[in-house]
């Protein structure tokens, strides 16, 4: 029993070390969707691709979920010509605080905000 318990261990350590992000922790969608690219890559069962990679199954189902959920809205919105407007905030709207840097960055801020906001953008 302890042996099979030994075993179980070490594969799970083998497990991990194919996987480049922090177990335990939330991934980016980047992540997310890279390992789903693996898996369909893999040919394997979504069950098998869970277990080699130390993955919560139904974790893992959920994010494939959400993935396809978005690409299909996407790709809607594509088909109808529906896409974001870049907004332009017109000139007369005059800034609370503006911050220059050198190399030309500068930040503005639009509304009043303590002096110790400012003080964490410099420091």
């Amino acid at each position: 029993m302890l042996h099979a318990s030994i075993v179980l261990q070490q594969n799970n350590f083998k497990a991990m070390e194919n996987i480049n992000y922090p177990v335990g922790r939330r991934l980016t969608t980047e992540q997310k969707q890279d390992l789903i690219t693996k898996w369909r890559n893999s040919g394997q069962s979504k069950k098998a691709f869970c277990l080699e990679n130390n993955l919560k199954y139904h974790t893992f189902v959920t994010w494939e979920s959400r993935s396809k959920k978005g690409e299909t809205k996407k790709s809607k919105l594509a088909q109808q010509g529906k896409s974001f407007a870049q907004l332009k905030i017109g000139s007369s709207v005059s800034p609370f605080a503006e911050l220059n840097f050198k190399g030309g960055n500068s930040i503005r801020i639009f509304h009043s905000v303590p002096a110790d906001f400012i003080r964490s953008l410099i420091y």
